[in-house]
């Protein structure tokens, strides 16, 4: 159905599926650049979050937040959008920034330990202790079995200097 639809997207899709990024980000670009005003605007988003994914995998975290930007306030691709800017803000050591996506994706995907790493190492890089503490605290309530709160609890209260607590 989607080739009929829109054949440059389903090609572009399925290189971005089979690892081929170079080819997928050519193809998102020039269908990018042909797009006539007033453009299909899942279309266009659809072309901007797969873009922006092709250029995460290539380390072009710098391009791919530009396309995420983008394609995020399309409803249909918010959640991936979400996620694909948290990973590329945290890739820069945007930690702060990368929060609020982190959160959204991991909201909707509550089982990717990744997410909840990357999302756990940005609180704790970028939040005052007292707000990582409180954090984290609320993490260990919902979810005993996660290993990154511990470790974070764990250095918070090393930088305290307390090494008993801290073990």
């Amino acid at each position: 159905v989607q080739m009929a639809l829109d054949k440059q997207l389903y090609k572009a899709d399925q290189a971005l599926k089979k690892g081929d990024f170079k080819t997928a980000t050519l193809i998102y670009h020039d269908y990018i650049d042909e797009e006539k005003w007033p453009a299909d605007k899942s279309a266009l988003a659809h072309a901007y979050n797969g873009l922006g994914w092709s250029q995460y995998q290539k380390k072009q975290y710098e391009y791919a937040i530009d396309k995420f930007y983008k394609s995020i306030e399309h409803e249909e691709f918010k959640i991936a959008s979400a996620k694909g800017l948290g990973l590329s803000l945290y890739a820069i050591k945007n930690y702060q920034d990368a929060i609020p996506y982190l959160e959204v994706a991991l909201k909707n995907d509550p089982g990717n330990k990744d997410l909840a790493y990357k999302l756990d190492w940005s609180v704790l890089r970028s939040e005052p202790l007292n707000n990582s503490k409180q954090y984290f605290e609320i993490i260990l309530k919902n979810n005993p079995l996660r290993a990154s709160p511990y470790m974070a609890l764990g250095w918070i209260h090393y930088n305290w200097k307390n090494p008993d607590l801290a073990v």
